[in-house]
């Protein structure tokens, strides 16, 4: 079944925009995802919902219009409620718990 995984980060505690903070989440997600398939295929753009894989997102983006937000967790309750066949998932960031930052620089 597809899935898509949606990092979900505090503004306060964001490590970074670089590629090490781009690189540890698409690891994180490898890690998190891998069923044992043997080929891996990423799609990257600048996030418009109108291509076929940002779809997921757009569900996101629709829900969160029509929503209140105050905190991390409401968007969190977001993301999981957009998809009624538990298409969207969110991943949490904070206190430096739930994700292996990489440091290029020191490979």
């Amino acid at each position: 079944m597809r899935e898509q995984l949606n990092y979900v980060l505090n503004e306060d505690k964001i490590i970074g925009k670089g590629p090490n903070d781009t690189l540890s989440m698409v690891f994180d997600g490898i890690k998190k995802l891998n069923k044992g398939e043997k080929h891996l295929k990423i799609t990257c753009d600048n996030a418009d919902t109108k291509f076929k894989c940002d779809g997921s997102f757009g569900l996101i983006k629709k829900l969160y219009r029509k929503t209140t937000v105050n905190c991390v967790n409401h968007f969190v309750e977001i993301v999981k409620k957009s998809s009624t066949v538990v298409l969207n998932k969110a991943q949490c960031y904070g206190n430096e718990k739930g994700l292996q930052y990489l440091d290029l620089d020191s490979v």
